[in-house]
């Protein structure tokens, strides 16, 4: 399961949902400005083409579960629909 910051970058809001999903792997993706000062993309599909570049980067293969809340859902989306053109299933 991944999920993608709100517009605020910070992972926080999806504390209450860890117990509902103890049986599944959890990458949480936060925004990179929060942590060292890297500057925000200029749109939705530049933020998703850098977050699925850091998604492979660490080895993670499909099939993918993708969410988010707000702006994050925005992301989400647009991560699932660029992963999908490459050939990886998205659940």
């Amino acid at each position: 399961l991944v999920l993608v910051h709100p517009a605020s970058g910070h992972g926080w809001i999806y504390l209450r949902l860890l117990k509902y999903i103890q049986d599944r792997p959890l990458i949480l993706i936060g925004s990179p400005a929060l942590s060292d000062g890297e500057m925000l993309f200029d749109s939705v599909e530049a933020t998703a083409k850098h977050y699925i570049r850091g998604l492979k980067a660490l080895n993670v293969s499909g099939p993918y579960l993708l969410g988010g809340y707000s702006f994050g859902g925005a992301v989400a989306f647009e991560m699932g629909a660029r992963l999908i053109e490459s050939g990886d299933e998205v659940l």
